[in-house]
This record gives structure tokens, sequence and C-alpha cells, in this order.
């Protein structure tokens, strides 16, 4: 670290005029963190930004509503996080609680249809809008008055200090602790006593040693000789510096379909996201003929009941890897990605960016490291959003980005849902659309008989990606990982 980088610190933290309550080591989620907290920011990568958009209508007391975010950023000290280098080091500190206003823009003035496309306009703006991590605030709130009794709360915070989990916990306090104080009454949630730094520091004690080494051995065995796993060719040639420009192709796949999968699970002793990630790594065998299929996945990294209800960036990311060799069927499959998820639970708590930072990987602008094509599952719904005399609901607010080439977001609640994200500068919209048919087709026909063997499932496979100028090009990472 340069004198200048020195004194920068140095400025910041006086300049804030206030003293950190906490500090601690952040837990490295993300391999990007150390540039981001260096530069200040995630210049230019705001698909790590979380929007959460909510629509109230009602009448809504502005003051309440105000208090009661403020409530929330107090009890979770994690969302008063700013990020700075401090002799050398990263340092993730926690700032005192101050007061919180939501500034209101008035839309209600202009004609019912330019209201709807100027929040539209607003929410993406706001949702886009890079964080200043060594300043913060790390969560930022906009009303948009629409009516007299329509609004719509513009929350956006940042994946280094949240995660899908969280934001459910978000808004279930925000509503509990509006009802409450609009009512004078105090907030119905008991103090919080365990909060984000104390598990940073419990993760980085246990990291120490052997509890470190063994969990590097487990993740350098386990990518031992493993590529980028690219199984998808794109219609455009990546570009030199990695974007991140997205779109959706969104279904629903029929019920039936569903109870046929769950059914699967409970006969193989595993769970719907083990059938629906072999489904995926099937065809990704069909698209690419691979048998060494890698995709990444989240898991919810949540070991200690105190972790239920805290707000934090808990989720970690895994690299799940599983060998297709040998001409399997469809049941042969689901096996070894359930002892391949079973086992990589036992090592979810080494933070992505440590593997990487261990991995010691040439960077590559272009692309993501390890994996391009994330699967989730997501769980249950969170409770009601319900405060009398209002109602509340999400409000649909596309950004435009998306972090990996392909994330496959799959929802087994009352509907059963799929939504591919996918980079709109490496895809065109007609092929993700074939990728959710294909993978609907290839669930109907397993559902139906489990010993198919998976290259006679009879999907096409895409065409080889070339170079630009028309070679293939080597993935250096192959050999880098063929010595760890």
């Amino acid at each position: 670290m340069s004198s200048t980088d020195h004194l920068l610190s140095d400025v910041l933290v006086a300049s804030s005029g206030l003293s950190p309550e906490n500090s601690f080591a952040p837990l490295l989620w993300y391999f990007e963190h150390p540039l981001w907290v260096r530069e200040g920011r995630a210049p230019g990568n705001v698909a790590h930004n979380y929007p959460l958009p909510i629509r109230i209508r009602g009448a809504l007391n502005r003051e309440s509503l105000e208090h009661s975010l403020q409530e929330v950023v107090r009890r979770h000290s994690v969302l008063r996080s700013v990020f700075r280098v401090v002799n050398g080091e990263l340092s993730q500190m926690i700032m005192p609680s101050q007061q919180l206003t939501i500034p209101l823009v008035d839309l209600s003035d202009m004609a019912e249809g330019e209201r709807q496309i100027k929040a539209l306009e607003i929410g993406i703006n706001d949702a886009t809008r890079p964080f200043m991590l060594n300043s913060g605030p790390m969560l930022r709130a906009r009303l948009l008055r629409l009516a007299p009794e329509d609004h719509i709360l513009l929350l956006t915070t940042h994946h280094v200090v949240c995660d899908d989990w969280s934001t459910g916990i978000l808004v279930h306090e925000l509503l509990g602790i509006y009802d409450a104080f609009n009512a004078r009454k105090p907030s119905p949630f008991p103090e919080v006593s365990y909060q984000y730094s104390d598990f940073a520091r419990r993760v980085h004690q246990q990291l120490q040693n052997k509890n470190l080494e063994s969990r590097l051995a487990f993740w350098n065995r386990r990518l031992r000789g493993a590529s980028n796993f690219h199984h998808v060719v794109p219609d455009h040639a990546r570009s030199i510096t990695r974007t991140y420009r997205g779109a959706h192709e969104r279904a629903i796949f029929p019920q039936e379909l569903r109870n046929a999968i769950e059914l699967i699970a409970r006969s193989e002793r595993a769970t719907p996201f083990m059938v629906l990630l072999a489904g995926l790594c099937s065809l990704l065998q069909c698209y690419s003929g691979d048998e060494d299929i890698g995709v990444g996945s989240c898991v919810a990294n949540r070991p200690l009941v105190q972790l239920e209800g805290l707000i934090g960036p808990f989720a970690n990311v895994a690299v799940l890897r599983t060998d297709l060799s040998g001409k399997p069927t469809f049941r042969e499959v689901l096996r070894r990605v359930r002892e391949v998820c079973l086992t990589a639970y036992s090592y979810q708590d080494l933070p992505f960016g440590t593997l990487l930072e261990s991995l010691q990987l040439t960077p590559d602008s272009s692309q993501n490291p390890l994996f391009q094509i994330l699967f989730v599952l997501l769980g249950a719904l969170p409770e009601s959003w319900q405060v009398p005399a209002l109602t509340i609901e999400p409000f649909p607010l596309d950004t435009g980005t998306t972090r990996y080439e392909l994330n496959l977001w799959v929802t087994m609640q009352e509907t059963f849902k799929v939504d591919l994200q996918y980079n709109s500068d490496l895809f065109q919209a007609d092929s993700a659309r074939q990728i959710v048919q294909d993978y609907r087709m290839l669930l109907e026909t397993i559902s139906g008989n489990q010993e198919v063997r998976v290259r006679d499932i009879g999907i096409t496979k895409r065409e080889t990606q070339l170079s630009n100028n028309g070679r293939r090009v080597q993935d250096p990472l192959a050999v880098q990982l063929g010595s760890v």
C-alpha cells in the first residue's frame, strides 16, 4: 500500500466526523471486494446492487416509515458498514446510527401514464447508482408519491451487506415496526444480541490453522484440473472486458411436473434442488458434450440459530462439479449430484473470495472465475406483507443487469416458476427462450423415465464458440488448477 493510500484512508476516517463503533476484517464473499474497497466503490458493476422496491397503497405515515427504517438500520449494524483500507488491510467499520430521512418525489401532478413511466425511470436510476463503499450509506431509500394514497418505496442495498434471505427479514421488520410506531407502540422485535461482526470474527477464528487448511485442501481437490466450465456456447464472442447487461426469460412450468420432481426426490433420498440441478447438468452435457460439468450455486450458510433473523451477507457461492462420464442414466446423474452436494455442504463456509485468493488465479476481465452458470432454487416466500389499512406488494423493476452469463432461478412454491437471467451481450432472446424450453422438455422426459441415458434425450448440441480470429482459445485456468 502506498503512502498516498495511507493518507487517503486517514482523511476518510477524519472527514466522516464519526468514530466507528466497531471494526473487523471483512469476509471475502466476492473476489472483487479488495478492488472495490481500494477504489471506493464497485465501478460499473451495479449488478451487485440489491433493489427492493415496494408498492404501498393506503394512508401512509411518512414520519413513521422513516423512524421504522431508522430502527431497522440501528438494530442490524451491518447496514451501517463502510469499507476502508487501514494500515494496508481491508477493514469493515460499523458507524454510529444517525437520523435517517427518506426523500420524497411527488409525481401526483403528472398524468397517470406519465407517472408510471417516470416511476420506473427513477426506480431504475436509483437501483443502478453505484454505492460509495468507503463512506456509505449501504442502504438508501426514496419514496415516490403517485397519488395521496399510492406510494412506491425504493429500497436499495448492496450484496456486501445483504443477501436474499436478509431481504425478507428487512421487509418483515420494517412493516412490523411501522405498524407499532404508527400506533405509538414500541417495536415488537427483541433486541439483536448477536451481530454480523460477531459472525465474521467467528468465521475468521474457525478458518485459522487446520480449519482453513482442510477447507482449502477440499476445494483444491474438488477443482483440480477444472476449466471455467463453458457449457453453453454464446451467440456473440466475449468482449475483452466483462459486461453486466442482462435480460430475463421467464416461464411457468406445470404443477404436475413439480409433483413429479418432488416424487423423484423422495424416492432417491434427495431434495428437489438436487433433482433440478441434475436436470441442468444433463442439459449442459447435451449442449456441450462435456463430461465434466461445473455449476455455481448459492448456499444459505447460516449455521447458527442466532443468524436466522439477522441481516447480513451470509450466503456463499459453491462450485458444484459433477462427473457425467460413462454415458450415465438420469438416475445415475442424480445420485452423483446428490453426493457432490452433500459433500460440498460440509465445506460451504469458506468464503468464495478467499478460495479464489488462495488459488492465485490470473484475473480474466472477460468472464467470471471458475463458473459461468449459477443455479438457485428459491426457498419459501417471506411472510405476507400485511399492515392494517395498507396494501403492500412488490413493485416489478428490471434493472437490466446480471452478475453471471446465465443465472437460472427456480421457485417451487404455489407456482413452479423458472426465470433465466442472461447476459444480453452474449445471448440473444431466442437462445434464452430455447434454453428454458429445453430445460422443461428434459425435466418432463426424466419425470417419466429416470433410466433414460442423458445422451439419448435428444437435445441438440450447440456449435463450438470460436475466438474473434476464428481459433479456439486455450483456457489458462485449466493449466493453473492442474497443479493445485
